[in-house]
């Protein structure tokens, strides 16, 4: 029996270096995974960005092409008053005109 002692130990010591070996080749392994989740975590994170800021630029785009309309519509309208301003005054000198005779 005594001799089976340190064969016994032997293998103890062979599966606690074993276990060992299991737990540090497990660590890495889940280093690797981590790595690897940060990674695409990055990529993920490029392409979110990457979808906002071409949102961005269709709603600026968006919005210049209603600058442009708004820009066109007050031009009308500044049209539409000098028309307007020139049509009164001819009616006002006209009616001094009338007034006269």
């Amino acid at each position: 029996m005594l001799s089976i002692l340190p064969q016994a130990n032997i293998l103890k010591s062979a599966a606690l270096g074993a276990n060992d070996e299991a737990t540090n080749a497990s660590s890495w392994s889940c280093l690797a995974l981590k790595d690897k989740l940060k990674l695409r975590e990055a990529k993920l994170d490029k392409i979110v960005r990457a979808i906002n800021y071409a949102k961005l630029e269709k709603e600026a785009a968006e919005l210049k092409l209603k600058l442009v309309e708004l820009e066109s519509t007050m031009a009308a309208t500044d049209q539409i008053i000098k028309d307007l301003k020139s049509k009164c005054i001819m009616n006002y000198a006209k009616g001094c005109e009338d007034f006269r005779d």
